[in-house]
This record gives C-alpha cells, sequence and structure tokens, in this order.
C-alpha cells in the first residue's frame, strides 16, 4: 500500500503520490517550484523542463524513449497541468488535475478575499490592521504571527466565542463544512476558517506584487445568507470594498485562466465539499470545455466528501487509470 499521513477531522488519509505511481510499473519524477508563493507560469515551464529532462535520462541510461507522459498535479499543481494541456500539446500524453481551481483562477481568488473581509465585519478585534484598499498589503506582524501559530490559535477561539456570528461567516461566505456529522460540524468549521484565512494571510502580498496589483475585487457583491434580509444590509454595509485593478486583472487573463481549449486527455478529480477549492471549479471548467468544444478530452470524478484533497489512494488511481485509458483510446 502506498505510505499514507493522516488529516486532520476524521478524513482519509493523504497518500504519496510517487508511492502510489511506482506501484503501477510506471517511472516517476518530480519537479518543486522554483520559486514561493504564486508559481503557476514557472511551474508550466518546470513540467516542460522536467519531460526533457527525464526523457533525456531514459535515453541516456536505458536506450528507450518514453512513449507516454502524464503530468500530475495537486491543487496549484493542477492548474498548472491544466494549462500544460492547454497550452503545450506535445508535452504530455494526458493530465491529472486534482483539488485545483481549473474553472476560474479570478474567482479562487475572490473566494480567499471574501472570506477575508467577511471575517473582519464579524470578528473585527482579531486580525489588524484589516484588510482594505488603503492596507492591503500584509503586515509582518501578521505574517510572523500566524506563522509562529499566535493567530491562528485566536482565529480558532474567535467563533468559538460567538457561535453566531461564526455560522453567520459560513453561510455567507459560501465556505464547505461537513454537515454530514454533526459532532464534528464545528471542528471542520475552525478548520475551514483557517485553512481559507491562510491564503490571504500569507499569499496575498506575493499575489499583489506579481501580478502587478490587487487580484481581488467586490465593489459590485452583494453577500447575503446571514439569516435574514436586514442583518445581510448590515454586513454589506461594513465590509471593506475594493474596486477593480486593471493591470491585476489583465495578468490574470493573460496568463492564469484556463480556456478549456485541451489539447489532450484531462481527468479532473474533486471532492464536494472542498473547503479551500470549491467543487463549483470543476463545474465551471466543465462549461469552458464544453464551450470549447473539447468534451471529449475531460473526465470529471467527483467524490462526496468534505476537505480540500481528501482523497483514498483507491480513488487517486482509479482516476489516474481512467486518465492512462483516455490515452489509450485516443491513441
Amino acid at each position: 500500500m502506498p505510505t499514507t499521513e493522516p488529516v486532520p477531522g476524521g478524513q482519509p488519509p493523504t497518500m504519496k503520490l510517487p508511492d502510489l505511481v511506482l506501484e503501477q510499473g510506471y517511472a516517476f519524477a518530480a519537479t518543486t517550484y522554483r520559486e514561493n508563493g504564486l508559481a503557476i507560469l514557472s511551474g508550466v515551464q518546470d513540467m516542460i523542463n522536467l519531460r526533457a529532462a527525464f526523457a533525456d535520462y531514459a535515453r541516456s541510461t536505458y536506450g528507450v524513449t518514453p512513449q507516454h507522459v502524464y503530468a500530475t498535479g495537486v491543487s496549484e499543481g493542477g492548474l498548472v497541468v491544466t494549462l500544460l494541456g492547454e497550452r503545450h500539446p506535445g508535452a504530455a500524453t494526458g493530465a491529472l488535475a486534482t483539488c485545483a481551481p481549473i474553472g476560474s483562477f479570478k474567482k479562487q481568488l475572490d473566494y480567499f478575499g471574501d472570506f477575508r473581509v467577511l471575517f473582519d465585519v464579524f470578528f473585527p478585534d482579531v486580525i489588524e490592521p484589516h484588510w482594505t484598499p488603503t492596507s492591503q498589503f500584509i503586515s509582518s506582524d501578521t505574517i510572523s504571527a500566524w506563522n509562529d501559530k499566535s493567530l491562528q490559535k485566536l482565529v480558532i477561539l474567535a467563533p468559538q466565542s460567538d457561535p453566531t456570528d461564526a455560522a453567520k461567516l459560513i453561510a455567507m461566505s459560501k465556505v464547505a463544512v461537513d454537515r454530514t456529522n454533526l459532532a464534528t460540524l464545528a471542528t471542520t468549521a475552525g478548520l475551514a476558517t483557517l485553512h481559507v484565512l491562510e491564503y490571504n494571510i500569507v499569499a496575498a502580498n506575493d499575489a499583489i506584487t506579481k501580478l502587478g496589483g490587487n487580484p481581488f475585487s467586490n465593489s459590485q457583491r452583494w453577500y447575503w445568507g446571514s439569516g435574514s434580509p436586514a442583518s445581510d444590509l448590515q454586513v454589506n454595509l461594513k465590509v471593506a470594498r475594493f474596486a477593480p485593478n486593471l493591470e491585476a486583472l489583465q495578468s490574470l487573463a493573460r496568463g492564469y485562466e484556463t480556456s478549456g481549449d485541451l489539447t489532450m486527455p484531462l481527468v479532473s478529480l474533486q471532492t464536494t465539499g472542498d473547503d479551500v477549492i470549491p467543487s463549483w471549479q470543476q463545474t465551471l471548467y466543465a462549461a469552458k470545455v464544453l464551450a470549447a468544444g473539447r468534451s471529449s478530452l475531460l473526465t470529471t470524478k467527483s467524490i462526496n466528501r468534505w476537505g480540500h484533497c481528501t482523497f483514498t489512494a483507491d480513488e487517486v488511481l482509479s482516476a489516474f487509470k481512467s486518465l492512462a485509458s483516455a490515452a489509450a483510446t485516443r491513441g
């Protein structure tokens, strides 16, 4: 069996992909990101370089040329291999994208930003300074407090002190929690709060810098779901409003948004209750692929479970076999 690692919240253990692939008789090569943070574009080039290096190694060491090469990626890496599958037809035989923001990267960044500005409304004394257009870069003190876990402890305690506002935050942000088990509902809500906030606190500065501006915009967004129109109105009057940044939007459109115009088979694997990368990302991407006339190249697989990338080894293996089958059928 593949080596597994425990996952909080009683979810299935994660598996180490190299072990899983090697046990099926495939060779495995991996590349780490050359940079931290937003590394999608460089990640695509790294995959191209990796394929070339692996092919050279196979020829020089074993005298063979790889006939089938499958690109796999998890989370941000799933977007990397999807862009590879759209823009570089010779780079792989097919791609497997798991729990990935492939439908719209702009909407994914808005999802993270929405949660942060809503959190600041419901729990205004926890993270200072608030995230606003005049204070859009996360302070070094805030990042340090998050990394040493002192801020994470405050983030967990705040919703526990006011379950009513915590429930409103989850409802208005549309973040997935595990509603199948009432005993773990509060636990998964707390974990989801940590998971989603982390992307704003740890990654916002890097994204703003690399994109040439803040990609988050909510100037026309109406947040709803708190339980009453009057309560919704009060939240919307208090929430920080960000105007669109043209340079950031152009950067996203040029480099980070998928088109659906696949050039090779792609399998998308997603949990229905992913709190970090919502399941609607898979739905949006399927619509793009349909519009591009490439539906025959896309296979979507959904697992009815809460959590980010909480797949079992058998589920990942099944998705990989579907990819290999689709590639073989295509010839």
